[in-house]
């Protein structure tokens, strides 16, 4: 029963890591249901490190190992309900999920009950020391098919000023990428969403 991939895992193999991979699931359900919650978060959070690594390892094509992390992130989520964690200490620990893995499974949205002003402020914190450090794009620079070393954290500060709805901050991260023309109209329907015409 165990998530760690030690080396690639081709289409074929994957059967039975997934095999071995899924009681983990059950074995974190059967905990919360025993009212095991805290102990379910950490393991929890574990498993999503260690899983969130084995993607980069296996074939993953038919969304297998996508599935079980998708139930653990769920399985996390009911703990935290019932655990009630530290606000900022929670702010931390999602933000390195997310980090770690930008397929959706972690969202710190789905958490903001949970997180409070206080959490949401640790997020905003933890995002604002990172962007600090992410240069204006220069038109030259844009390469349609390299990767962006910085799209994990400006998206996250676009969904931060989204949820604050804070229209120019929004605009300022938009401005930090005009190599392109949709990037202008980007931000055009930014203001037209927020019924500022003619800016």
């Amino acid at each position: 029963m165990t998530l760690r991939a030690r080396s690639f895992i081709d289409y074929r193999s994957m059967h039975a890591y997934i095999q071995r991979a899924w009681p983990a699931c059950q074995l974190l359900e059967n905990l919360l249901n025993n009212g095991q919650a805290a102990q379910v978060m950490e393991l929890a959070e574990h498993a999503l490190q260690v899983g969130n690594t084995a993607l980069e390892n296996v074939d993953d094509s038919d969304g297998s190992l996508g599935e079980i992390l998708t139930t653990i992130a769920e399985l996390h989520h009911r703990a935290c309900i019932a655990a009630k964690p530290d606000p900022q200490q929670l702010a931390k620990t999602l933000f390195a999920l997310e980090q770690q893995n930008d397929w959706g499974m972690i969202e710190f949205e789905k958490y903001q009950h949970l997180l409070g002003k206080s959490g949401l402020k640790q997020v905003k914190q933890l995002a604002q020391q990172q962007w600090q450090n992410v240069p204006i794009k220069q038109k030259r620079e844009y390469n349609p098919f390299g990767p962006d070393p910085h799209i994990f954290i400006t998206r996250l500060m676009e969904r931060i000023a989204r949820l604050e709805n804070d229209v120019d901050e929004l605009i300022e991260i938009k401005k930090h990428d005009l190599t392109r023309p949709h990037c202008f109209l980007s931000i055009a329907e930014i203001y037209t969403e927020a019924g500022r015409h003619g800016e």
